[in-house]
């Protein structure tokens, strides 16, 4: 389900799957959302996204395994974070927005905001997987 998710929204609920011209969402899908992101589980997942503006999300741990809404989760929160000051600014032009605190990741990306597609997953070894994100169009 990862791969197929569009990967900018602030919270789960307004994830995308990205298919044919019906809409389907995440949210939908409890069962595969509860099922582990990778397999064998990962119990650290690190997300790497190549835009020149945005640090990277922190790395997501859990002990137990992470699951797709995990996955998911942590990607809304990273994407509705405050963008850094060197990165605001940019944010505030383009939307205008007054408050640098009110400045996302999301925000950040400028015309170039439309998802383009996951790279896949590479395993780094004890149980660690790196995720790469395609990069992003206008």
């Amino acid at each position: 389900m990862i791969d197929q998710t569009e990967g900018i929204f602030a919270k789960l609920d307004d994830s995308r799957i990205l298919g044919d011209s019906r809409l389907f969402y995440p949210r939908d899908y409890p069962t595969i959302l509860d099922e582990f992101a990778t397999r064998p589980a990962s119990t650290h997942i690190d997300i790497q996204i190549d835009e020149e503006l945005i640090s990277q999300p922190r790395t997501l741990v859990k002990s137990t395994g992470i699951t797709v809404r995990d996955f998911l989760e942590h990607l809304a929160k990273f994407w509705s974070t405050p963008a850094p000051a060197r990165a605001a600014r940019y944010g505030m032009e383009e939307y205008g927005i007054k408050n640098a605190k009110d400045v996302k990741y999301m925000h950040i990306l400028g015309a170039h905001n439309a998802w383009t597609d996951w790279l896949g997953g590479t395993a780094q070894g004890g149980n660690r997987t790196k995720v790469r994100a395609g990069g992003f169009d206008s």
